[in-house]
């Protein structure tokens, strides 16, 4: 996978999983809170695992988890430009 899908999949999943879980708190009911929330928690962490997996330097394999901000023009270990 492409270090910037993986990324906008990241970022995707964050979405998607803190609306699950604030929909099933909404709903009132305590039956319903806690699924919603699990789901939520599921499809969360599924996110930031693939990215901890694909989100990585396409020259050196070096993570791209520890840049802040956008995605930098080049790699912080091996200095290729990330194209």
């Amino acid at each position: 996978m492409n270090f910037r899908k993986s990324r906008k999949l990241m970022w995707i999943g964050f979405a998607v999983g803190i609306i699950i879980m604030l929909s099933g708190i909404a709903l009132e009911n305590e039956k319903v809170i806690g699924g919603f929330m699990a789901v939520g928690a599921i499809i969360f962490f599924a996110a930031l695992i693939q990215a901890y997996i694909f989100y990585n330097c396409p020259h050196c394999g070096e993570s791209l988890m520890n840049v802040r901000g956008s995605i930098p023009e080049h790699c912080p270990k091996c200095g290729e430009k990330l194209e």
